[in-house]
């Protein structure tokens, strides 16, 4: 137990970073399922609403809780550009992973969350953060 308290002081930020995350994917699945489900609104719109939804709850909670900045135009800008190069990155590897290794889509996916996540960290916390 005291093992684990250590790890999690010392990796406390990233910590959060993972909480929020998953944080962020409850809210873009429940606005989903509310939009799509209890509203009847649908599909594109209720998809583009929940990806804006958990985008923007994504952007606060880490801005002001994993690495305790101030929003700014700044850095909301470098976090959508992260986002869009996300993006990018998410499709190449799938590529990569679907076509040339012959790997099952969803079996490339849960290999690219890994990578994607661990790289916005770093990324986020040297340069969408940086004091």
């Amino acid at each position: 137990m005291i093992v684990l308290s250590s790890l999690i002081n010392k990796y406390k930020q990233f910590v959060f970073f993972l909480f929020v995350g998953g944080s962020s994917a409850l809210v873009d699945i429940g606005s989903l399922y509310l939009f799509n489900k209890i509203l009847l609104w649908n599909n594109e719109l209720s998809i583009s609403l929940a990806f804006i939804l958990g985008l923007v709850f994504n952007y606060f909670s880490h801005t002001y809780f994993t690495f305790q900045n101030k929003a700014s135009v700044g850095n909301l800008i470098k976090y959508l550009i992260l986002v869009l190069l996300n993006y990018v990155n998410t499709i190449v590897l799938m590529y990569l992973l679907t076509e040339f290794l012959d790997i099952d889509i969803i079996v490339a996916k849960v290999i690219t969350l890994p990578i994607i996540a661990v790289t916005t960290f770093f990324v986020s916390k040297i340069w969408v953060y940086k004091n």
